[in-house]
């Protein structure tokens, strides 16, 4: 473990990108547009997070790799902070984007999706995940100027079932990622996650109150809220100049231009 403090204060230029329920890889494109050439970027898709994390953190521990950062969307925030709080030592720093520590309202939280709103949003994905995902982007994109076009974009950055995968699977998957979001409760496991976070959270977002992310910086250790007075849930799309100076900044590499290695999975 020495060993893996002292590899945990190097500067971290591996960093894996998770977006929310529902995307894929490309959500992040514009993001990986503008990192620095210190950054290599690994973009995935949110429900092949729990396995990206937990595999980069195998290799750390078996001396393979140095510590890394995750810079996760919505869904993607929430499952970085139960892995990094799984694996202490391998993630060193979260960029966490629209984040909140319970996602549904109940048990004292209020700051949150009602359950009937949730529960039909659900009822829609069980009957058609196009359908939600479509619906989904609408709401992501609300309170960003020209939300119409930027829900477009948002809709070309879906997970798909990929080629020979079977649709009933697929959407087994995208059920079990919002029944994720539906059950998961960060708020008693917080103050064990010692490193470096950034809240980086939209004033407008209509999916995640911006009050979550406050209350989620007051529960941790070493957070920091930088709240986005003009855009809500889609920042990743809208600012991707901020997320990446942000990244950089808890990176230690202060200059931008186009990456030299990016990749994609």
């Amino acid at each position: 473990m020495h060993g893996m403090d002292e590899r945990a204060r190097l500067p971290i230029g591996d960093w894996l990108l998770v977006p929310g329920w529902g995307f894929g890889a490309s959500v992040f494109d514009e993001l990986r547009a503008v990192l620095p050439p210190a950054i290599v970027a690994t973009a995935v898709a949110c429900r092949a997070a729990v396995a990206a994390i937990d595999q980069r953190a195998a290799a750390v521990r078996a001396g393979e790799g140095p510590p890394f950062g995750i810079c996760a969307w919505s869904l993607g925030a929430t499952l970085a902070v139960d892995r990094a709080l799984a694996h202490p030592g391998a993630v060193a720093a979260l960029v966490l984007v629209g984040a909140t520590p319970r996602f549904v309202a109940g048990d004292g939280w209020a700051p949150a999706m009602p359950v009937a709103e949730f529960d039909a949003f659900a009822a829609v994905a069980a009957a058609s995940v196009p359908s939600a995902q479509s619906r989904l982007a609408s709401l992501c994109a609300m309170g960003s100027a020209d939300a119409p076009a930027l829900a477009r974009r948002l809709r070309r950055s879906f997970d798909r079932a990929l080629p020979g995968e079977a649709a009933a699977l697929f959407s087994d998957e995208m059920m079990q990622g919002l029944d994720c979001l539906r059950r998961a409760d960060l708020r008693g496991r917080l103050s064990a996650l010692d490193i470096p976070v950034a809240l980086v959270h939209g004033e407008r977002d209509a999916l995640v109150p911006a009050a979550a992310a406050h209350a989620l910086a007051a529960a941790l250790p070493r957070a920091r809220v930088l709240a986005v007075a003009s855009d809500g849930h889609a920042l990743p799309v809208v600012q991707a100049d901020r997320l990446a100076a942000t990244i950089a900044e808890m990176g230690g590499a202060s200059r931008r231009s186009q990456p030299e290695t990016v990749s994609s999975t």
